[in-house]
C-alpha cells in the first residue's frame, strides 16, 4: 500500500548474520577481515557487487513509522510495546517514548465492498513523528538536532560532507548510472554503494552502509541525527531498489563493534502498488 511520505527518500523484515566489510572505491566486497584503505571521491566503480549489504537476518531494534499498511505487515501487538519516536514540530526535534494506536482500515488495493484488512498506525503524540523504534532499552528521551546537508539522495558520484563534535563525516555513494534506454531520461544504478568516511582519534574509517547490484533509486537520507545521545551521528536511511517497496533502515553508532562507526539498527520493507 502507498505510503504516507514518498519522496526518493522516504519496513521485510530482514535480509545472515553480516560479515565485517571494509570498502574501497575499487575494491569488490570481501568477507573475513576488514580492508582498510583510503577513498578517493567519485572514483569509478568497475567491480561488481556480488552480494547485497546489509545481509544481516535479524535486528536490535524493530522500527516502524505512522501511515496505512497491508494486513501482514503489521502485528497487532505492536500496540502493546513500548516505542521510541523521533518527533518533530516545525524544525524542533525530540526522541521521546510514545504509544501506538492501530486501526482497522480498508486496503484500497486488496480488500473489496466494506472489508477491511488494512491496519493505520499513528501514536498518541501530536507531532509528526519520523521514525517509531522498539527493543532498544538504551534509548532515552532528549532533544536532538537534526543535521542539515547538502544533499540528500545519492547517486554514483554524488558526496556530503557534515560535522559534528570536530570529527568530518563524509557520506558518498559509487556506481553506475545507465540510461533505461538510449535517450532515456529514466535510468537505473548498477554496482550501487554507499559509504561513510571519517577520520576519528588518528584513525581512518570507511563503513559500507548500503550495496546492490542494480536499483532504481540511489539512497536517500531521511534523518541524520545523534539519536542515542552518544556524540556521534547516527543515520536513518532511504535504502529503497524499486518503486513498489519501500524499505527504511536505521544505523545507530552505540550498536558499532570496534572499528566500525555505525551498525544497522533495524529494516523494514513494506509493499506498495
Amino acid at each position: 500500500m502507498r505510503r504516507l511520505f514518498l519522496i526518493p527518500l522516504s519496513l521485510f523484515t530482514a535480509c545472515g548474520n553480516k560479515q565485517s566489510y571494509k570498502f574501497t572505491g575499487s575494491d569488490s566486497m570481501k568477507s573475513g577481515r576488514p580492508v582498510q584503505a583510503k577513498v578517493v571521491l567519485n572514483t569509478p566503480v568497475v567491480d561488481t557487487v556480488l552480494q547485497f549489504f546489509p545481509d544481516d537476518s535479524t535486528y536490535a531494534a524493530q522500527i516502524l513509522y505512522t501511515g496505512t499498511f497491508h494486513n501482514n505487515e503489521v502485528k497487532p501487538q505492536y500496540g502493546l510495546h513500548t516505542w521510541m519516536g523521533i518527533f518533530h514540530n516545525n524544525k524542533v526535534y525530540c526522541l521521546k517514548e510514545t504509544r501506538l494506536k492501530l486501526a482497522r482500515v480498508a486496503d484500497d488495493e486488496l480488500d473489496e465492498r466494506d472489508a477491511k484488512t488494512g491496519w493505520q498506525i499513528s501514536t498518541v503524540d501530536k507531532d509528526s513523528s519520523v521514525l517509531l523504534i522498539s527493543n532498544l532499552p538504551s534509548l532515552k528521551n532528549h532533544p536532538i538536532e537534526k543535521i542539515e546537508l547538502n544533499k540528500n539522495e545519492f547517486l554514483p558520484g554524488d558526496s556530503a560532507t557534515y560535522s559534528q563534535n570536530g570529527i568530518k563525516y563524509t557520506i558518498y555513494a559509487t556506481g553506475q548510472k545507465k540510461p533505461d534506454y538510449p535517450g532515456s531520461k529514466s535510468y537505473s544504478l548498477f554496482n550501487y554503494r554507499l559509504a561513510l568516511k571519517a577520520t576519528v582519534k588518528g584513525i581512518e574509517y570507511n563503513e559500507l552502509l548500503f550495496a546492490t547490484n542494480t536499483s532504481e533509486f540511489g539512497c536517500s537520507i531521511i534523518l541524520a541525527s545523534d539519536i542515542d545521545n552518544d556524540g556521534i551521528p547516527d543515520l536513518v536511511i532511504n535504502t529503497s531498489t524499486e518503486s513498489a517497496i519501500y524499505t527504511i533502515s536505521l544505523y545507530m553508532s552505540s550498536l558499532a563493534k570496534k572499528g566500525h562507526l555505525l551498525k544497522i539498527a533495524g529494516m523494514n520493507t513494506t509493499v506498495g502498488c
